[in-house]
């Protein structure tokens, strides 16, 4: 049995699988977040909401291929 763990951050995203049974950390995958967009106000960073989201379910996705017995999702 496997679970897959995902931390959203705002440089990366990543994604851990992990055997339930024993906790050993089978993979991880990191992804940089560059989805900064322009705007008027200095003082902010809004980011893509759509492009995180691409890069989240893409993550977890080539986990789940990899692993087949994933059983949950922490995120």
């Amino acid at each position: 049995m496997k679970v897959i763990g995902l931390d959203i951050g705002t440089t990366t995203i990543c994604a851990i699988a992990v055997d339930a049974e024993n906790g050993e950390v089978l993979k991880s995958n990191t992804l940089p977040i560059d989805t900064f967009l322009e705007n008027v106000k200095t003082f902010e960073k809004i980011q893509n909401a759509s492009v995180i989201l691409d890069k989240a379910l893409s993550l977890v996705e080539s986990l789940g291929e990899e692993y087949d017995d994933v059983v949950s999702i922490g995120v």
